[in-house]
């Protein structure tokens, strides 16, 4: 369709070209701007929130100021609303918390230290006063308490309104996102111990192309880089308010402990995963030895790994006897340790075997970090009440015709749901 050309404009043929080229321009990065904005709601959906909700409290506070007559009275002193909700809105509700409590209280100790300067001051005569008046931070007039006062109201009604609109317009909570990532961390070791037996014992290809169609063999690795932030979390989400299943003094602190369980057994993790790659520098007879216990450890251990996680995905326990696959992990770590004591390497060279026993050191040690997770998670279960059900019943399925052995975990849900 073709744009419409301004009177006056007919005769001016450079000035038509050039007003059609900054519509074009305009229109072009208008479109653009829309491109990006759908991209980021797409990708990165709580940044967007976000955004609308720091719009949206700006606005309230604007709102407040223009409807409410008493606001006229603080004067200047409203930008300081205005600047408390930039400050304190963050995307998580704890944190938004945290930091709103914070100001106020920061607020309201410097208003109290500096009244009780300006009280000092009084009484120390006029030298003491101007001594006091040029050393403190504080400016001292007769206008003092009053100006605190008012900067305390502003900080706490942009506090207020922050908080509010954080919990109350698509609220992100901090202590939800600490749950599912502990479980999802579980939830990604057991997917690699599964895979491992398999993997070690009977592919013969395992090279770093080969591991790279295999996100099992891999995605254990954003674990060990998950200190950081599972600890800013356990942190903001004590701030929280009672939401959904979790309640107030709900154990965060036991996260941490669950989560540096997973990082230790992560480690072990990562050295199988260096013997892996190599395995095909380690002669298959070496490795057929110690196959049937390793194995068995392996799954039993991938197993265990899944029903604690799925514990916490449901916040429930099993009714029926504690993870039974931790005693099956233990029973072949035994079996592993018998089958050792016996030396089936005898007569074969030390250096050809170190890779092996390596190996089957690791596995052991590895039951040991799976009982302590599986621990862990039966005392966050029992502290934080989870409710006796089903939903960590698991039940395994050789998947058919496939190059891996890996049993594919089903979970029964639970009834009432």
């Amino acid at each position: 369709m073709a744009l419409p050309t301004p009177t006056g404009w007919e005769h001016n043929p450079g000035c038509t070209y050039a007003w059609r080229t900054l519509l074009e321009k305009t229109r072009s990065k208008l479109v653009n701007f829309t491109k990006v904005v759908i991209k980021l709601g797409k990708d990165e959906p709580r940044r967007a929130i976000h955004s609308f909700k720091v719009g949206l409290a700006l606005v309230l506070v604007s709102i407040l100021q223009h409807l409410r007559p008493s606001f006229y009275g603080f004067g200047d002193n409203v930008v300081w609303a205005v600047i408390t909700v930039v400050l304190v809105l963050e995307v998580s509700v704890g944190a938004t918390l945290g930091k709103g409590l914070n100001r106020v209280l920061a607020t309201l100790l410097a208003g109290a230290l500096g009244v009780a300067i300006r009280r000092i001051a009084s009484f120390s005569g006029n030298k003491g006063k101007a001594v006091l008046s040029s050393t403190s931070v504080f400016f001292v007039e007769n206008e003092l308490l009053e100006v605190a006062q008012e900067r305390l109201l502003t900080i706490i009604i942009g506090s207020f309104i922050a908080v509010m609109v954080s919990i109350c317009i698509c609220p992100v909570w901090v202590g939800q996102d600490l749950h599912n990532q502990i479980a999802a961390n579980i939830e990604k070791l057991s997917d690699f111990f599964q895979g491992f037996g398999d993997e070690y014992f009977n592919n013969l290809e395992n090279t770093t192309e080969a591991m790279g169609d295999k996100p099992f063999l891999h995605t254990y690795e954003s674990v060990l880089s998950s200190k950081s932030s599972e600890e800013t979390m356990a942190v903001l989400a004590r701030w929280e308010p009672c939401h959904g299943r979790f309640r107030f003094h709900h154990p965060w602190k036991q996260y941490l402990k669950i989560g540096n369980q997973i990082r230790l057994c992560a480690f072990k993790v990562k050295a199988l995963s260096v013997f892996l790659l190599r395995s095909d520098q380690t002669p298959y007879e070496f490795r057929r030895r110690i196959q049937e216990s390793s194995t068995n450890i392996s799954m039993e251990s991938g197993k265990a790994l899944k029903e604690s996680s799925l514990m916490l995905k449901h916040m429930a326990k099993p009714s029926s006897i504690r993870n039974a696959h931790v005693a099956n992990a233990k029973t072949a770590a035994e079996s592993l340790k018998s089958v050792l004591r016996t030396n089936p390497w005898e007569g074969a060279d030390n250096l050809e075997i170190i890779a092996v026993a390596t190996v089957a050191s690791l596995l052991i040690d590895v039951v040991v970090c799976v009982d302590n997770i599986c621990q862990a998670v039966d005392e966050v279960a029992t502290l934080a009440k989870f409710v006796p059900s089903d939903c960590c019943f698991i039940q395994e399925h050789p998947i058919p015709n496939q190059h891996v052995s890996i049993h594919v975990i089903n979970h029964v849900a639970n009834s009432a749901e």
